[in-house]
């Protein structure tokens, strides 16, 4: 992530959009805003763990 600009206490927002799947890695768009400006932006990865084969103790 990236801070573009301050931003003072009010109203914000977040958009996140899905950019790419390849297999079970994930990459996603964030970008936030406040009233007036993008206050941050970048990129957040994620993996999908398929839990069934694993073994808890």
């Amino acid at each position: 992530m990236r801070r573009n600009a301050s931003s003072d206490a009010g109203d914000r927002r977040g958009k996140v959009e899905l950019r790419e799947i390849d297999g079970n890695h994930l990459t996603f768009d964030v970008r936030c805003h406040d009233e007036t400006d993008l206050i941050s932006s970048g990129t957040h990865e994620r993996f999908i763990v398929n839990l069934s084969g694993t073994v808890f103790k």
